[in-house]
């Protein structure tokens, strides 16, 4: 069993966020796809925020607004700041390149309460973050329902 600082579950933009801000920790995200494909949601934030992380070649387009497509209509939001689609592959692969984390692609099975236990072997970590999403991976049916 290898220990971490942190273990993050979800290779997504949520998780790859996570461990760019925990560059220097020894950290290993794990998923069961590659870093980059399996995009589950809109791509879009705030243009600051790709600026910011020095990252506006990942930008693919620039909104004044926010537009929302319903059954019912379009509904538009000006904003006081730009906003952005960008390159959902791009992005997540530069920020797992710039946190410094190792990643394993594998398939979670759980959480035992002190490791994370994959089909690759068991981590542990002193932090152990679910980015799994909507499967919330590491919540089993007894918790949950606790």
């Amino acid at each position: 069993m290898t220990d971490y600082d942190v273990v993050i579950v979800g290779g997504s933009f949520a998780g790859l966020t996570v461990a760019n801000q925990l560059c220097g920790h020894r950290v290993l995200v794990i998923d069961r796809k590659p870093i980059g494909s399996g995009q589950t949601s809109a791509c879009g934030t705030m243009l600051r925020v790709l600026n910011h992380w020095g990252l506006a070649e990942a930008v693919l387009q620039v909104h004044d607004r926010i537009t929302l497509h319903t059954n019912s209509g379009i509904l538009e939001f000006p904003t006081k700041y730009s906003w952005c689609t960008f390159n959902y592959a791009h992005l997540c692969e530069e920020l797992l390149v710039r946190s410094e984390a190792e990643f394993l692609k594998t398939s979670v099975q759980g959480y035992d309460g002190e490791r994370v236990v994959t089909s690759d072997g068991s981590f542990r970590a002193h932090c152990v973050v679910d980015a799994s999403g909507w499967r919330a991976i590491l919540t089993s049916d007894k918790e949950s329902n606790s």
